[in-house]
């Protein structure tokens, strides 16, 4: 018979007609520099900077303590057990997860309940372990990278539903009759809701608004019927799938994830601001710069970077192709034009100064996006008397035209220099590899989320293990690299209440 209690376990072995005691605290025979412990004292630390207010249970079982189940699903993601049954496996018979929850033996049920109601403040604990990495200077948090990949939603491509049927429906629940042929005829995902006995015809119909609500802000023929909120979106490959477009940023140095973020839009054109404010809030200051690919370049990412001062690293189409090695071999072409932001003009392969003349706005038809800047250059006179006319233009004279603000043009030059294209090489090699870790390590394709709330919820969560292991693994590096190892170790403990052991490999 076993008794657990959060400092000892006990054992009661019957042996010949009498009981031996065997006492065994929890952490017996795990190491002191035990990544488990690790967690266990993050959670210590950090765990009232959450505000949790503990509900006492006055009918049947007392709740879990909240504390310690924080503590058993953020290491059990460490270790990449991400399924609810063998977490709560693992927590009746693993010796190290026993410790780290305190002897507690939630259900697969219990646990799936606490992701659900609690998730939404692992996006807290992720701000904590930035917090802590500042600590201990790890990083600074001067330079962030954005950067956007897909996350397939849970949902079979076949199991969509079109609007032209989700409308039937609807009728048919209004009271309009549809007959058997036409019921018959109808795709099998639209059956499926008639034929389900689970949830009653006002249900039924709630849920086929909620369809149409969906499909009608989508822009697209179908909305799938597990995952309302996912998308139709094509990934790197090509290939179209539904999924959730999963939005990160990462700290360039350290290269721990400083922030998540689930969005519906099937491409990262208007994603960086909410990505990098989320970010700023969880490592408590703004960055000096923010680098992102091409897909980010435009007036709503300009405008957010230049109001809070933020410098963009952020290259424009010509850029990009140059720096692939795919810039047009046409002589002529806008790509061997060179710009000149401190006299704003373009010169043209001839050696001729093509000047800004005047510049159209286009309003915006969405009133949270800038209006759209048009910027023509050109000069007359110049072309009139020039030999390569006819190869340069069909036109009478050559115009280059600009979509892009004046702070637009001024990143441009910018990202010509070399001091930003070092700065912008960082990226690469930066914000991929921890979303590339979380579908290696963690499965995070395969994880079976609903909705954008609960993805998200389920990513920070990763995020939040992998930043732990980034820095207990920085910390171990520092040990070696520091001339005063005592002095370090001694900040350690001080901040984190960690009893730290070096060690020489």
């Amino acid at each position: 018979m076993l008794l657990l209690c959060n400092i000892c376990l006990v054992v009661f072995i019957m042996d010949v007609g009498q009981f031996n005691f065997i006492f065994d605290r929890l952490d017996d025979g795990i190491p002191e520099d035990h990544f488990s412990r690790f967690v266990v004292r993050f959670v210590d630390e950090f765990y009232s900077t959450l505000g949790i207010e503990e509900k006492d249970g006055k009918r049947g079982r007392p709740n879990f303590p909240l504390r310690e189940m924080f503590k058993l699903i953020i290491y059990a993601y460490s270790c990449g057990v991400t399924s609810s049954k063998v977490i709560e496996d693992q927590a009746m018979f693993h010796k190290v997860y026993i410790y780290v929850s305190s002897g507690i033996k939630p259900s697969e049920r219990t646990i799936r309940r606490f992701i659900s109601e609690y998730g939404y403040l692992f996006n807290n604990l992720l701000g904590c372990t930035l917090i802590f990495a500042g600590e201990v200077g790890i990083t600074d948090f001067k330079h962030i990278s954005v950067d956007g990949s897909f996350k397939k939603a849970n949902n079979s491509k076949f199991n969509v539903i079109h609007k032209k049927d989700i409308q039937k429906l609807i009728g048919r629940y209004n009271g309009f009759e549809l007959d058997v042929k036409k019921i018959k005829k109808l795709p099998r995902p639209a059956r499926k809701i008639i034929d389900r006995s689970d949830i009653s015809n006002d249900d039924k119909l709630n849920l086929l608004f909620e369809l149409e609500t969906q499909i009608t802000m989508s822009d697209q023929n179908t909305v799938p019927v597990n995952n309302v909120e996912a998308r139709w979106m094509q990934n790197k490959e090509g290939n179209i799938q539904i999924s959730y477009n999963v939005q990160t940023a990462v700290d360039t140095i350290s290269k721990l994830i400083c922030s998540v973020k689930v969005s519906q839009n099937p491409t990262d054109h208007y994603e960086l601001p909410e990505i990098v404010k989320n970010a700023i809030i969880n490592i408590g200051e703004y960055p000096d710069y923010v680098s992102a690919d091409t897909g980010y370049h435009n007036e709503v990412s300009f405008e957010y970077l230049k109001q809070n001062n933020i410098e963009a690293l952020i290259p424009d189409k010509k850029q990009t192709r140059e720096n692939t090695g795919r810039l047009s071999e046409n002589p002529y072409h806008k790509d061997n034009f060179e710009y000149n932001a401190e006299k704003d003009i373009f010169i043209c392969p001839n050696n001729q100064e093509l000047k800004f003349k005047y510049e159209y706005q286009y309003s915006s038809s969405n009133k949270d996006h800038p209006d759209k800047i048009e910027r023509k250059y050109m000069n007359y006179e110049a072309c009139k008397n020039c030999k390569h006319l006819q190869k340069c233009t069909k036109s009478s004279h050559r115009i280059i035209s600009e979509f892009a603000s004046p702070y637009a043009l001024e990143t441009k030059n910018k990202m010509n220099t070399e001091e930003y294209k070092e700065k912008f090489k960082k990226r690469s090699s930066t914000v991929e590899a921890p979303f590339g870790t979380l579908k290696v390590y963690y499965h995070v394709n395969e994880l079976p989320t609903n909705g954008i709330n609960h993805t998200e919820h389920i990513l920070s969560l990763c995020s939040i293990t992998y930043n732990l292991k980034r820095i207990y693994n920085r910390i171990k590096d520092i040990y070696e690299q520091t001339d005063d190892i005592n002095l370090f170790k001694e900040k350690i403990e001080e901040l984190f209440n960690l009893k730290c052991k070096i060690t020489k490999h």
